[in-house]
């Protein structure tokens, strides 16, 4: 038996990403020539490999094959047993299931930890790994409007680089970008996932050919490499007499840098692999360096990691995927891109606490009244249900549709969130964390709510209580099928206006919308607080958004609308009611 490295694989075929794997496969080769597929999983900090056929596999560090494995008595490494590894999916003969190995072989969690807190420090120096979770009360909220960062695009003399500058500028900053089927640039991403609050665009510069070949810097300690480009790069730049303070600020660091380089790194966890770190070594017009996203400069360039690891820098979105398995399960999946951001080209939104939290969308607070939903999917609405007892915990409840951004999600429906703002999502007492409908937090393709299942009550399997047990009197019921729109109630039965009968108080026409006016008559409203109203169109975009009076008659002017279908909401304090229009 021969020890190997605990990195795992080298001679990569793709291109590597930094956000969580979760059993992606790719292709490997073998030193013979031939090419294996193996899936991922993990991150930049540790990655472990699985054959097509479930045993764990690894790179003998002698022969440079990759074997199947096996633990060493003490659980803390992996070992190569010298049997070759050969599977494909288009060869199920290659692969095994008579091995007298156990499958999904893992280290133990102590040995796991080491290597991730050893990388990490690497990265990050002293900052905790998951450095975005519980963002201080008194920090600067992240940004919305316009954000700007820097994109630097470097290749190497034995890695030359292929594309254009153009080609960058327009996966980062594009609209209507389609390249390497791709829904969009990174800029539109953030745009939709924002409600179009957030415009993220990047200053690019390249490209910059670093002095040292990418086998050179492969050769030195993991990170090391990029973060010396890095710093080489910046002053570069800096020579070319750009102002860096024009760039997006955070507490005196540029907040989102995007390194991108040529090269396939031959290692996981080592040397050049792709990463997300912390470099603070330049400064300049009274600014200096910060946060920075390692990813591939060359075909296909993907949203995936890129937006992931931006999530970090400019949403400040920690990670909700679990580090080791400790404290117990995600329980969120490709429901949310800082946990399995699902398609390569084509990332999934976060979860509607993020949003939320970031001043993206609308929040209703249903606390005291409930609502009668009928939302587009997919909207920019969240619902909010807070205990009165402790603020700090709440639920969010969002309706979801496998379109758009949430192609990738595992289920669709209502989905219904825990939040607790003083928990951590790498404990047991997360930040936010998914209600599974089927009560089974591992298995997502069943979370949502939706006709058929069950309402969602203190009295039911999931339940609706508070963490402390006491009953929140939160009731979801009158579930909708996952069509362009979505109906579900949200109830409280001890206070606030019924749903049914606010909806008798107010009137909206005329419906459809044939010339350019629509009216919402506010005569009736039994209510001295003042209301919002807020139109969204079938895409979940707020177009439209203004504080009444409650009394008269709001007159809304259309010309501006295209024809299709609106969603109305009128909200305050204690009531909550939608409509649906349509405008011709």
């Amino acid at each position: 038996m021969k020890k190997i490295l605990l990195s795992v694989l080298c001679m990569l075929a793709f291109q590597a990403f930094a956000a969580p794997y979760w059993g992606e496969i790719q292709k490997f080769k073998q030193p013979d020539g031939t090419w294996v597929e193996v899936k991922l999983y993990g991150d930049e900090f540790y990655i472990r490999a699985e054959g097509l056929d479930g045993y764990t596999v690894l790179r003998d560090e002698e022969t440079n094959w990759i074997c199947y494995a096996e633990l060493s008595g003490t659980g803390a490494q992996l070992l190569s047993t010298g049997m070759h590894y050969t599977g494909t999916q288009a060869n199920v003969a290659s692969l095994k299931s008579d091995l007298n190995l156990p499958k999904h072989l893992e280290m133990n969690q102590a040995a796991l930890e080491a290597i991730r807190s050893k990388n990490n420090l690497l990265m990050n120096g002293n900052q905790p790994i998951n450095r975005f979770q519980n963002r201080a009360a008194n920090a600067p909220a992240p940004p919305t409007g316009k954000v700007k960062g820097l994109a630097i695009i470097v290749d190497f003399s034995d890695e030359p680089g292929t594309l254009q500058m153009s080609d960058f500028e327009a996966f980062l900053n594009g609209d209507n970008y389609t390249a390497y089927g791709n829904k969009g640039s990174v800029k539109e991403y953030f745009s939709d996932i924002s409600g179009k609050v957030l415009e993220y665009e990047n200053v690019v510069y390249g490209w910059y050919r670093a002095p040292k070949t990418f086998a050179a810097y492969d050769a030195m300690a993991y990170a090391a490499g990029a973060q010396e480009i890095l710093g080489l790069a910046l002053n570069w730049i800096k020579s070319k007499g750009f102002d860096f303070s024009t760039l997006t600020i955070n507490s005196g660091k540029i907040r989102a840098i995007n390194l991108m380089y040529t090269g396939t790194p031959p290692t996981w966890s080592k040397g050049m692999w792709h990463h997300m770190g912390e470099y603070t070594k330049f400064s300049a017009n009274g600014v200096s360096s910060g946060d920075y996203n390692c990813s591939p400069a060359g075909t296909p360039l993907q949203l995936r990691v890129v937006c992931h690891e931006n999530g970090h820098m400019v949403g400040e979105w920690p990670d909700t995927y679990k580090y080791t398995t400790t404290t117990g399960t995600d329980g969120i999946g490709a429901f949310d891109v800082m946990c399995n951001p699902g398609e390569a080209t084509n990332p999934v939104w976060p979860n509607p606490y993020f949003l939320s939290k970031n001043g993206f969308g609308q929040t209703i607070d249903v606390t005291t009244t409930g609502a009668n939903v009928n939302d587009a999917t997919n909207s920019m609405i969240f619902y909010k249900y807070i205990n009165k007892s402790n603020p700090a915990e709440y639920f969010i409840i969002h309706s979801k549709k496998k379109v758009l951004r949430g192609s990738s999600f595992p289920d669709e429906g209502v989905t219904i969130w825990r939040v607790n703002t003083a928990g951590d999502n790498q404990t047991t007492s997360h930040e936010i964390s998914l209600v599974h409908a089927n009560n089974n937090k591992d298995v997502h393709t069943a979370a949502c709510y939706k006709p058929g299942k069950q309402e969602y009550t203190d009295n039911t399997t999931p339940n609706a209580k508070w963490l402390n047990g006491t009953a929140s009197g939160l009731r979801v019921w009158d579930w909708g099928a996952a069509g362009t729109t979505m109906h579900y109630k949200i109830g409280n039965p001890v206070t606030g206006i019924p749903a049914e009968e606010l909806e008798k108080q107010i009137a909206v026409y005329p419906n459809p919308v044939l010339e350019g006016t629509l009216k919402v008559d506010l005569s009736q409203l039994q209510s001295a607080k003042n209301a919002v109203i807020a139109i969204q169109d079938a895409q979940g975009k707020i177009i439209y958004k203004k504080e009444v009076a409650p009394n008269g008659v709001v007159t809304i002017e259309t010309d501006s609308f295209i024809n299709g279908m609106y969603f109305i909401h009128l909200y305050a304090d204690d009531y909550s009611v939608n409509y649906k229009v349509i405008k011709q």
